[in-house]
Order: structure tokens, then sequence, then C-alpha cells
């Protein structure tokens, strides 16, 4: 008795699950007619004369709206045409000039490493002709100073002078004495002023050189 009271559960339960599945089926048929029947008036509508008029009127207004574009497209194309070519000349121009700028940017880099070597060499150069010169104010400085050395024993000498400045007055001397010659005669033990002078140029020349 159990077991068939459990049959009897399981069938009506199965028969539930039947029934909506058979519903959800009759929905579903009801719409699928319905779009049969959309379907069939739109092919009756399709078939007449009328819907074949209203296709050739929407044919001869899209015919009539592409011919209007062409045209359309045609003025615009003559209108703006000249413009594009003038447009595509100034482009190419512009290339030109770009290009143009830009060798003369090259060349003007260029020119400007060149001018920096130069300026380089001549920071050399003038620091060569500063030394020269400090060079040529320490021989003036050196010259001075042995001219006035030279002047100063020519002031002495001039100073230590016999008094036999005529020659007649020296022959004279000499003849009453023979020996004042002798004892006028000083060996020369030291360099003159001029010696020097020459001497001390000479060696600060071979220093500086």
């Amino acid at each position: 008795v159990e077991k068939l009271k459990s049959e009897i559960a399981d069938f009506k339960n199965k028969n539930k699950s039947l029934t909506k599945a058979n519903n959800k089926l009759f929905v579903e048929n009801d719409q699928l007619y319905a779009d049969y029947k959309k379907s069939k008036t739109k092919l009756q509508r399709h078939n007449s004369i009328e819907y074949a008029s209203e296709m050739e009127l929407e044919c001869a207004k899209v015919k009539g709206d592409l011919l209007s574009y062409k045209m359309e497209y045609e003025r615009a194309y003559n209108k703006y045409t000249p413009t594009i070519n003038d447009l595509n000349q100034t482009v190419l121009e512009l290339k030109d000039k770009l290009s143009a700028q830009q060798d003369t940017i090259s060349i003007l880099k260029q020119k400007d490493a060149q001018i920096k070597l130069y300026k380089s060499r001549e920071d050399k150069e003038i620091k060569k002709v500063i030394d020269l010169e400090n060079k040529v104010k320490v021989l003036d400085n050196t010259v001075y100073k042995i001219g006035q050395s030279v002047q100063t024993m020519n002031m002495l000498n001039n100073k230590c002078r016999t008094s036999f400045e005529k020659p007649e007055y020296l022959k004279k001397a000499k003849q009453a004495n023979p020996r004042l010659l002798y004892d006028l005669f000083v060996p020369q033990r030291e360099k003159s002023s001029e010696q020097r002078f020459f001497s001390e140029l000479s060696r600060i020349s071979h220093i500086n050189v």
C-alpha cells in the first residue's frame, strides 16, 4: 500500500510538470501562430499593387537622393580641389623650407663648434701673448736697472777722471815721468758696465725664451 501511495504521488508530480510544459507549449504555439498571421499579412501586402507602387516611389526617392549626393559631391570637389591642391603645394613648400632650416641649423651648429674651437685657440694665444708681455716687462725692468747701473757707472767714471783730459797735458806728463802710463794702467778685473749689460741681457733672453 505504501509503495502504491509513493507511486501515485510520483505520478501526480510528473503530471504537474507535464501540465506546466503543456501550458508553455500552448503559449509558444499561440505566439508562433500570431507571427505566422503577421507574416502572411505582410506577404499579402507585398504582393499587392499598392506595395509595389510604394517600393517604386521609395526607389525613385533613393535614386534622386543619390543623384543629389553625386551632384553635391561634384560641386564640392570642383570647389575644394583647387584649395586642396594649393594646400598640398603649401605643405610641400613648408617641408622644403623646414629641410632648408634644418640644414641651416646644422651648419650653424658646425660653425658654433668651430667658433668654440677658435675661441679656445684664441684664449691660448692670448695667454701666450700675456706671458710674453710679462717676460718683456721683466726684460724692460732688467734693462732699466742695468741702464741705471750704467748711468751710475758713467757718473762715477766722470768723477774719477784724471786731470789729463787734453792729450798735450798727458804727453808732457809721460815725458816727465815715463812710469806714469804704467801707473795709470789698471788691468781689467771686472766687466765694464756695457759688458755687464749685454751679458745680463743675453742671460735673461736664454732663460725666458
